[in-house]
């Protein structure tokens, strides 16, 4: 009764402030009386629409918004049941699309549009929210022809959209490109939001055919001669404007800046006349005129001139853009000197000027990437380009001719962007191509210096870095200080926004991260047993877990044990240490009596170790074949000992370990087994080369045979699946191992065991795909086997019915009813 009295109480009260716990309890208690729902709804959707009165500019020309600039924050939200965040988000979605029908002028306030971001990240209300958003307010907005919110949702998706999966984010990326297609998206903030070249041509897939550098200078200096000889300003504008004329213009105005230190007016119209869409090839091919003057440049004075009037065309006279410029200079296919002499291109343009790094330094000093604990991104984002304003067309160039062009052009909304979030997909691109030419190095090195604090914004910072070592392992193999620096600048970027202990364990922050080049720093057992401890306790739940809590949602990984794992493997790849050894050292710490790893959950351990080493580079797993080799050549296998009782006991890891029988061979047999488990099927598809050339040869005995048998059995239904070539391969080699053993062997004591899982991998897997090259083989055994196997082959004959007494009665062999139906059947019938 007092509850409902304290409702109906607030309720009356129509001055309802956002800090007041009140609105989410009447949001709640009234979601499904519409009556009462209004007053606290209203108050919600109406202080982050703006009353409508209030204006604010918004970056550029032309472009304001409606006057709310702060989001509702997440604590309210989250407060707030399924029913009232599905009431909010349908009022936000249906404002949006009918702006978009009215084609109004003003913007989205900057509040509805930051609240929106925050609610599309709750995945109970996700037919209303991401798939909403992708499915019905995505294409009502692009088929409204409304350009500013259309720019506005993909800046959303660029900046703010960080957790949503995967599948989303190609059913957007489908999207894009039918709208690349339409003339009206032939807009300069458009095509730098999202249509990057590179999907293009990845959609088309067109081969673009790649000029000499000769015959690039030379076509250059030929549109030059035109462009000074021509008088009509019409003419001009036509012919270097016109669609399938050369996309040499950019070439052009360099050559004009070099010569004469200005532009024309006429510059300035053809550019307009160009359109965003079609700059993109100009781009293209002024970055490889670039390359070539660069290249034949005689240095000194001339080579400051040069880097000088590239910088203008970016920051003086807004030409290009720096994120465009550099992502074309990135991607093309440039060798040997030429690529070296582009990668310094690069580094001059972002560093030997101090415009870009100005602009870095001040946006990583003042901004955090914690956006949704923000109440005042937009006054600091505002602040920001205010400072450091950014022209997308070509206003520096309309100024600067003669005589100067007057220019206010509408700019589409930008709530987010700055050149520095843009530049960093593109700066990920600018370190791989960098790791992949070694002379380079030092230079990766002083960008990672100046510009490495970008990585605070990087939506995904450690999956980066996870792919990146990944990838390149090979060429970072030897580059021990380039890795570590890799690893530093972006870890490191994220000190002052993470709890310590968030990523790199403080073993390897104190030891790891401060040795010298000359004198690595090598991890023992106890380093290698901690991380995987770490590991270990964060799949299992342990509370308080290893790492700092956080909120997950706005998380790259979804969960703590994700995390755990990529940043064990971005830590292990770090290592000035060799793969294999890390390798090693990770096996070791089952495979040897380690004090830190408790017997009563060894298979967890295993099981953590087999995640970790299958998610690291080949190096790193392969070992894992080296130890399996070692338990083939044992005394154990190799030797004609009798087992007491069956040596399938031999081979049974939990009997051996809790009997504290500490068998090698079954505990490499057991971490085998969990390695391979989570092993890709690429990584697995190299089992039967590795039976065939190096296992078969060892195998002798039927001690060998049966632990290899018991090594690959519990695979072979994923090899049918996933690799059928790769089960006819085993299944042949598992006869040719036999084969050895029958001549090696002059007592065989297994013969029924070995002859029913060759019949289990007949009639479960192979069926009668091997039958050819199994028969051959079987041809040579001697009678007792031949006989135990005649069905695998249909051959009954082989020897005569009593030649061989039959060992156990639960062969197949034995049953002379057996019919081969060359389908998967049980062994026992």
């Amino acid at each position: 009764y007092f509850q409902y009295r304290f409702l109906q109480q607030s309720l009356r009260n129509k001055s309802l402030q956002m800090n007041d716990y009140k609105i989410a309890l009447l949001c709640n208690a009234y979601s499904t009386n519409s009556e009462c729902f209004t007053l606290p709804m209203g108050v919600l959707v109406e202080t982050i629409y703006g009353n409508g009165s209030l204006r604010i500019s918004l970056p550029g020309t032309n472009c304001t918004a409606s006057g709310s600039i702060t989001p509702l924050p997440m604590n309210l939200l989250d407060s707030l049941t399924v029913h009232a965040k599905m009431s909010l988000i349908h009022s936000i979605a249906t404002r949006v699309i009918k702006l978009a029908h009215a084609k109004s002028s003003l913007a989205l306030a900057p509040a509805l549009v930051e609240t929106y971001s925050r609610l599309l990240v709750y995945m109970e209300i996700e037919s209303l929210g991401i798939k909403g958003f992708i499915s019905q307010l995505l294409p009502n907005v692009f088929k409204s022809h409304a350009w500013g919110i259309l720019h506005t949702l993909l800046e959303m998706f660029s900046y703010r959209m960080h957790h949503i999966q995967p599948h989303y984010r190609v059913q957007l990326l489908s999207h894009l490109h039918s709208l690349a297609a339409v003339p009206q998206t032939n807009q300069n903030q458009l095509h730098l939001c999202c249509f990057p070249a590179p999907l293009q041509a990845f959609f088309k897939q067109n081969n673009v055919p790649q000029e000499s550098r000769f015959n690039l200078k030379k076509n250059v200096e030929e549109e030059y001669r035109k462009w000074k000889s021509m008088t009509n300003e019409n003419d001009i504008i036509t012919h270097f404007s016109m669609q399938g004329s050369p996309p040499l213009f950019l070439c052009l105005l360099w050559k004009m800046l070099l010569e004469t230190d200005h532009i024309n007016q006429i510059g300035y119209r053809v550019l307009e006349r160009i359109g965003a869409r079609a700059l993109v090839a100009h781009v293209r091919t002024f970055a490889d005129f670039l390359v070539y003057e660069f290249s034949t440049s005689a240095g000194g004075q001339q080579l400051n001139k040069c880097i000088e009037i590239l910088n203008d065309m970016v920051w003086k006279y807004n030409i290009v853009t720096l994120d465009r410029l550099i992502l074309c200079l990135a991607l093309r296919s440039h060798e040997g000197n030429e690529a070296q002499v582009c990668y310094f291109i690069i580094q001059l343009l972002l560093l030997k000027p101090n415009d870009f790094r100005n602009r870095v330094s001040d946006f990583v000093k003042e901004n955090s990437p914690e956006h949704w604990l923000q109440h005042d991104w937009h006054t600091k984002h505002m602040n920001y380009h205010k400072k450091y304003p950014e022209k997308l067309y070509f206003e520096g160039l309309a100024e600067q001719v003669n005589p100067p062009v007057q220019i206010q052009p509408q700019y589409l909304p930008i709530y987010f962007g700055n050149v520095c979030l843009r530049f960093l997909p593109v700066f990920d691109i600018v370190i791989h191509r960098f790791l992949e030419l070694l002379p380079v190095s030092k230079s990766l090195e002083t960008l990672l210096d100046h510009l490495g604090g970008l990585y605070k914004f990087h939506d995904r910072p450690v999956t980066y870095l996870y792919n990146t070592l990944h990838y390149y392992e090979r060429h970072l193999r030897d580059r021990t200080n380039l890795k570590r620096k890799l690893v530093h600048a972006v870890i490191g970027s994220l000190k002052d926004n993470r709890l310590q202990g968030w990523c790199l364990s403080e073993t390897y922050l104190k030891s790891a991260m401060n040795a010298r080049e000359d004198n690595p720093w090598v991890p023992d057992d106890t380093y290698y047993c901690k991380l995987i401890g770490r590991l270990v306790e964060t799949m299992a739940g342990k509370s308080p877990g290893p790492f700092p809590n956080c909120d997950w949602r706005f998380n790259e990984f979804p969960n703590p044990a994700a995390h755990a794992l990529h940043v064990t493997c971005v830590e292990l790849m770090a290592l000035s240490v060799p793969g294999k050894e890390v390798g090693n050292a990770l096996l070791n710490v089952v495979l040897k009596s380690q004090p830190l790893v408790p017997r009563e959950n060894i298979t967890a351990w295993m099981n953590a170790i087999g995640l970790v080493i299958t998610a690291l580079p080949e190096p790193y797993w392969i070992v894992l074949n080296d130890r399996i080799v070692n338990v083939i050549n044992s005394a154990t296998l190799t030797s004609d000992t009798e087992w007491v009782g069956y040596p399938f006991q031999l081979f049974d890891f939990t009997a051996c370990h809790q009997s504290y029988c500490e068998m090698y061979c079954s505990y490499v047999l057991a971490l085998a087994h969990a390695v391979w488990h989570h092993s890709s099927i690429g990584q697995l598809s190299l089992i039967p080369k590795f039976l065939t050339e190096v296992l078969k040869p060892l195998v002798k005995t039927e001690f060998q045979l049966l632990y290899i048998y018991h090594l690959v059995g519990p695979f072979l239904q994923r090899f049918q699946q996933e690799r059928t070539r790769c089960m006819l391969e085993i299944g042949i080699a598992f006869y040719e191992m036999l084969q050895n053993v029958d001549q090696n062997t002059q007592h065989l004591s297994y013969m029924d065991p070995i002859c029913d899982f060759l019949y289990h991998v007949k009639y479960m897997f192979t069926g009668d795909s091997v039958k050819d090259q199994v028969e051959k083989i079987i041809c040579m055994l001697r009678p007792a086997l031949k006989l135990r196997l005649r069905f695998v082959t249909h051959i009954s004959k082989v020897e005569p019915a009593g030649a061989v007494q039959p060992a156990s009665n639960a062969s197949p062999a034995n049953s002379s009813s057996q019919v081969s139906t060359g389908v998967a059947l049980s062994v026992t019938q």
